[in-house]
């Protein structure tokens, strides 16, 4: 047998993750959205198949796909703000944090799982800061052009906050010079 699971845009653009058997059975699909626009940038899976997402949202967004519950996170003033979310194995909402930065974009990039079951996920940001948890990035400014900064925090195996976020990092990035793509080297 087939599930079929139809979903409606809350507004204009939104998430949809979905669960399939070895089969391609549809198990479970889950929405999660609000009035402006939300991207998924990348998923992972941890050992217990929670899935968690990061990307970025614009206006309010309700993160949690079950429609009796919301958990809404409103943009700070961005244009468009990060997030990092979970849902467990059957698509029920965990959690979800938000990056708070200022009148700028930011937006999360990809999310691994490491060994431990810790999350470690990258992104950027064009605003002069950004803080995740307690801690607060400050932008090095070049008045000489546009840029944004990049981060890439690690979580503990509950997420409530970042355990450290890596701003100072000895790292090889190439090409360099980059412009456009680049590769970071731990």
């Amino acid at each position: 047998s087939t599930a079929t699971d139809q979903l409606t845009s809350y507004g204009d653009y939104d998430i949809f993750v979905h669960k399939s058997d070895s089969a391609g059975n549809l198990i479970w699909a889950k929405q999660i959205g609000g009035p402006g626009s939300e991207y998924a940038n990348s998923i992972a899976l941890d050992d217990a198949d929670n899935v968690s997402a990061t990307g970025h949202f614009s206006m309010q967004c309700d993160f949690n796909p079950d429609t009796a519950v919301t958990n809404s996170i409103v943009s700070i003033g961005g244009f468009v703000d990060l997030f990092l979310s979970s849902l467990d194995s059957n698509g029920i909402f965990k959690w979800v944090t938000s990056g708070i930065g200022g009148i700028e974009a930011e937006s999360g990039s990809a999310v691994v799982i490491d060994n431990n079951n810790k999350l470690i996920f990258t992104g950027w940001y064009f605003s002069n800061e950004l803080t995740l948890g307690p801690f607060t990035m400050v932008k090095t400014p070049n008045p000489s052009f546009t840029s944004c900064d990049f981060f890439i925090p690690k979580t503990g195996s509950l997420v409530t906050g970042i355990e450290k976020p890596i701003q100072n990092l000895d790292c090889m990035i190439y090409p360099n010079p980059a412009f456009g793509h680049f590769s970071v080297m731990l």
